[in-house]
């Protein structure tokens, strides 16, 4: 927030249902940018739960306390899916698109018509034979890989990482696959039993006829931009899908 004179600062904190959960007096502060720092706590010194929550920063210049404007300026680091509604990811806060008073790409022009396609996908149900995975924290985003068999067959599972690089092979007898879909977790560590650096991976699984399709359907909960793209996040496997890999949307 930014003052145009000193002023006593409070900022409440309310939840989904307007509800004050946190009251922080910063006292005294003077003209210029400020930023407010929330430990995740309540009144009471309990931390509150998941959710999503607003602040309302107020300003007494000595007339009594008037609401002070907010803003946030930064990248988009992406978007999320809540109680039914998209939001984009900006330094840790969720915004609602259509509260935006400016928006610059990266290549400096006024908008952008990928991230207005992207956010169109937002609770769709989409289909790819080309999904990717996250690698964040150190920890593989999401549920097991999958892949789909007419019948049950020895498969050998190859990681790759973003640069085409193998980092893990997973070999499976045809006595652990099934003629359907197959999941096969993966801990996200390489050959050589250390932690893979985090980042984007594919994979693909061989048997002795060809290859085996790794397809991928669900909501899209969200996008991520990662190395200058967008992925669309898939909501129940955690997969990232690039929109180019799509066979299907309903």
């Amino acid at each position: 927030y930014n003052l145009s004179k000193s002023a006593d600062i409070m900022v409440t904190i309310t939840d989904a249902d307007g509800k004050t959960v946190k009251t922080l007096f910063e006292g005294q502060q003077t003209a210029g940018s400020h930023i407010i720092a929330w430990d995740g706590t309540d009144n009471s010194g309990e931390d509150v739960e998941d959710g999503s929550y607003k602040y309302s920063v107020m300003a007494n210049t000595g007339t009594g306390y008037t609401v002070v404007p907010s803003t946030v300026t930064g990248t988009v680091n992406g978007v999320t899916y809540n109680n039914g509604k998209p939001y984009l990811v900006v330094q840790g806060v969720l915004l609602d698109p259509n509260s935006l008073t400016s928006v610059i790409d990266q290549d400096g022009n006024n908008g952008s018509n990928d991230s207005d396609s992207a956010l169109n996908y937002i609770g769709k149900t989409i289909t790819s034979n080309s999904p990717i995975v996250l690698v964040e924290d150190g920890l593989v985003s999401g549920t097991e890989l999958a892949f789909n068999l007419d019948t049950q067959k020895d498969v050998t599972i190859k990681i790759y990482d973003a640069f085409d690089e193998l980092v893990k092979t997973i070999t499976l007898p045809s006595s652990e696959t099934a003629g359907k879909e197959n999941k096969i977790e993966w801990d996200g560590l390489s050959d050589s039993g250390s932690k893979v650096s985090d980042g984007l991976y594919y994979y693909t699984v061989k048997t002795d006829s060809g290859y085996a399709k790794t397809p991928v359907s669900g909501e899209v909960s969200g996008i991520k931009y990662l190395n200058n793209s967008q992925y669309l996040v898939m909501k129940d496997t955690g997969r990232l899908v690039s929109i180019s890999t799509m066979t299907g949307v309903n």
